[in-house]
């Protein structure tokens, strides 16, 4: 969303799997599978941002963004009480 891709690719995939799995620490044991709901906006930017990164650089961006993290960052809703 925060680049408009036309589409999404096998390479957005990868990258948005590689980002989500920066979050995860296999190698202790019983570790979780998938990030700690506690830091979800955390990963969810990282993984839009890896994403979004992904479709600039293959030319799949409608919408031109000089900073991707910038653009990531305007998109995330933040609740405010």
């Amino acid at each position: 969303m925060a680049v408009d891709a036309r589409l999404v690719t096998d390479e957005m995939i990868s990258a948005a799997a590689h980002a989500l799995g920066a979050f995860l620490t296999p190698e202790e044991k019983g570790a979780a599978v998938i990030p700690p709901v506690a830091r979800l906006v955390e990963f969810s930017a990282a993984v839009a941002v890896a994403v979004a990164t992904c479709a600039v650089q293959q030319g799949l961006n409608r919408r031109s963004v000089t900073d991707v993290k910038a653009a990531v960052e305007e998109m995330i809703w933040k609740t405010t009480y």
